[in-house]
């Protein structure tokens, strides 16, 4: 069969080991820009799009979702800076697998296998895929309910529905890869931006526009690396305006320095910035609409703001 060269291998008898061509993996990720994720979140779910790459598919109307089980926080990820996980087996119950083609010009290479609800039997481009065979880049375990990928390739799967941003069991930042982005490509204003710097713009983002989060389930260790370096840039800052704390303009003020922070407006941001009266009446005003929007938030995570 044409996956057989990418096959997983086998579980490894070690406790304090795995093989990396035999990786578990209970979840799934939709990795995408900081901008895109902001207008995914209020809209509530991420639509399937046309194939536009050089895909088998990109002359059918078929629309999917890219997600992968791969892990490249390490490296970076081709795709952007924030990471939708989803539980695997709600996503696969009830549906079709198809082999569609392996990228071998990537680095690694990347098979491709088409998730859908549909028949596509005796489609010219594709094969039925059975994971439970254990001949390909994935493989599920039927006996121990466990899948497995082969960690040495870039396994891609293409979701013909929907993903509902309410379904997520996880929204998190990631680094995004110094090598390439496969969306924008040397334009990319989000290339090569580490995991720290991604959370406080993407949290910049959600408070400055006021996003509705009820939705939503931002990892926690986001919030603390987005607050604490939204912290370290109010820090040193002395301000000469008249707004405090208690001014009814001081959250809106906030928001606008945070949307322009997330847009890299800095000129604005300092501009802005000299409006407050001091960095403790910013800073204070920025941990309210923090507080204000994540009501559940252990409030340990907003200590150092």
């Amino acid at each position: 069969m044409p996956w057989s060269e990418y096959r997983v291998g086998t579980p490894s008898t070690r406790p304090d080991w795995v093989n990396q061509d035999c990786q578990a993996f209970s979840q799934v990720c939709h990795v995408t820009h900081i901008a895109n994720a902001l207008s995914i979140i209020p809209a509530g779910v991420i639509n399937p799009q046309l194939v536009t790459d050089k895909s088998k598919l990109n002359k059918d109307r078929i629309l999917v979702n890219w997600a992968s089980p791969n892990d490249w926080n390490t490296v970076g990820y081709f795709y952007g800076n924030v990471r939708f996980a989803y539980e695997w087996r709600p996503l696969i119950a009830g549906q079709r697998f198809y082999w569609v083609e392996v990228m071998e010009e990537y680095k690694p290479p990347a098979p491709r296998i088409l998730i859908t609800d549909k028949n596509y039997d005796g489609h010219p481009d594709l094969i039925p895929y059975d994971p439970t065979v254990g001949d390909g880049p994935w493989w599920w375990d039927r006996k121990q309910d466990i899948h497995y990928r082969n960690g040495h390739i870039n396994l891609e799967l293409m979701l013909e529905f929907p993903l509902f941003v309410h379904d997520a069991a996880s929204i998190s930042t990631v680094k995004h890869s110094d090598k390439l982005c496969l969306v924008h490509g040397p334009t990319c204003r989000d290339f090569a931006m580490g995991q720290q710097e991604a959370a406080a713009r993407f949290l910049s983002g959600v408070l400055g526009e006021g996003l509705q989060l009820t939705h939503a389930k931002i990892d926690a260790d986001n919030l603390r690396d987005g607050w604490r370096l939204l912290n370290w840039g109010a820090n040193g800052y002395h301000g000469a305006g008249g707004v405090d704390a208690a001014n009814p303009a001081a959250p809106v003020l906030a928001r606008c320095i945070l949307s322009a922070y997330q847009e890299r407006r800095t000129e604005d941001v300092r501009h802005l910035k000299s409006l407050f009266t001091d960095q403790t009446a910013l800073k204070t005003t920025i941990k309210t609409l923090a507080e204000a929007k994540f009501p559940d938030i252990d409030r340990d995570l907003l200590d150092d703001l």
